[in-house]
């Protein structure tokens, strides 16, 4: 869940999510957008924010 204030500083906006769409940053603390994007690095497709390349050539169905 994401809360807001509005600018009239009275009231919250509020948006409920039915997945993670956030992040904890360990190194800054900070949170932050997941990101979807599929990016492939020498045959390899890197989860984000992971730091090792998960190879989906060896994947079982």
């Amino acid at each position: 869940m994401k809360v807001w204030a509005n600018p009239d500083g009275k009231n919250l906006r509020a948006e409920l999510y039915t997945r993670p769409v956030q992040l904890k940053n360990p190194a800054s603390g900070a949170w932050e957008p997941i990101d979807t994007r599929i990016v492939t690095r020498d045959g390899k497709t890197p989860g984000h924010p992971r730091q090792d390349p998960t190879d989906l050539r060896q994947a079982r169905h």
